[in-house]
């Protein structure tokens, strides 16, 4: 599978997803060569993260698990770390770890105060990091404190493969600083190359190679013989998803700040189909994989060209059919 592709693929659940249809969509992206299947830990989304993992885990058997990604405010470090090693035990060794500073507004409404983001990343990392590799941790950090613990069970990996989520210069570069990679929202080929040529420096300075080091995009992806269909399948969703997006982002993907700002006011004012209609072709690029499997086949192996490892494909409600496609007809195109 991706040991002969250009690119490791990776599946992130539908928007819109039900409980019900997590095993069906699993079996599926396992049976049609996706090498992931990636989960998210928002409480406003289709299911609790540790649990609905454990559900992908006992319905496959090959695709690995990822971790998109959890944050040291909402969960306890120990707790994170006894709940990866859990997990990694029942996968049979398949989790990929992820972590970042957490959803302001998620934290917000559980009444806890979201401080020192940076400090608590760095050190929530190191807490989980030194709790999987068997050690007994001891942080006393301006964020995050641990004193003597020790996990009671190892995971079945020796190195499970740890990452933080960057969404900001800063972010980026302590990813490159101290994790195995940076998971990232968005891709086109600006961006891609904005967190490439941040995070490589900081990855050499460290000592190493920066191959080894893994960026792995999260992209919006719509796939149809008929293009028109592709592009209207992700217009709602995509719109909703830029309109959340940093001004920093939006510059260095290169968009029009201003015309971000009128589609991002007419979603908040409710006006929804104006806000849609604002969702230029240029930030549709930016953002999203979408066409026909030509054209979506050529876009992701292209990805390498940037420093992308792995790509999270966030699928629409046309899951199956996307599935189908993929299996047949850009699977094949991506071998190396």
């Amino acid at each position: 599978m991706s040991q002969d592709r250009v690119v490791k693929v990776g599946g992130h659940f539908p928007w819109g997803s039900k409980l019900q249809m997590i095993a069906e969509f699993s079996q599926t992206a396992e049976a049609s060569g996706l090498d992931s299947i990636w989960l998210t830990d928002k409480y406003t989304s289709w299911g609790e993260m540790w649990t609905t993992a454990v559900l992908v885990a006992t319905n496959t058997k090959r695709i690995r698990i990822g971790l998109d990604g959890t944050d040291p405010y909402r969960r306890n470090v120990v707790i994170t770390a006894h709940a990866t090693a859990t997990v990694d035990e029942i996968s049979n060794g398949r989790m990929i770890f992820g972590m970042g500073g957490g959803h302001e507004s998620l934290i917000e409404r559980m009444g806890i105060e979201q401080t020192n983001k940076i400090a608590a990343m760095r050190e929530g990392y190191a807490a989980i990091k030194g709790l999987l590799n068997g050690e007994t941790v001891n942080i006393e950090g301006e964020a995050i404190k641990v004193r003597g613990a020790q996990l009671g069970i190892r995971p079945v990996q020796s190195k499970i493969p740890m990452m933080l989520i960057g969404t900001d210069v800063e972010q980026f570069k302590l990813a490159a600083e101290i994790a195995d990679g940076v998971l990232i929202w968005g891709g086109g080929e600006r961006y891609l190359t904005h967190v490439r040529d941040i995070c490589y420096p900081v990855v050499e300075k460290r000592g190493m190679d920066p191959k080894d080091f893994q960026i792995i995009p999260w992209i919006p992806f719509s796939v149809s013989h008929d293009p028109n269909t592709a592009s209207e399948l992700l217009v709602s969703r995509l719109t909703e998803v830029v309109r959340r997006v940093p001004p920093e982002s939006i510059e260095a993907m290169g968009l029009d700040q201003a015309e971000v700002a009128k589609l991002r006011e007419a979603w908040e004012s409710g006006d929804h189909e104006e806000a849609m209609s604002l969702l230029t072709d240029d930030i549709m690029q930016a953002w999203a994989i979408y066409g026909t499997p030509e054209v979506c086949t050529e876009k992701i192996r292209e990805l390498p060209k940037y420093g992308v490892t792995e790509v999270m494909l966030q699928f629409t409600e046309n899951w199956r059919d996307n599935m189908s496609l993929f299996r047949d007809e850009i699977a094949p195109g991506l071998n190396a």
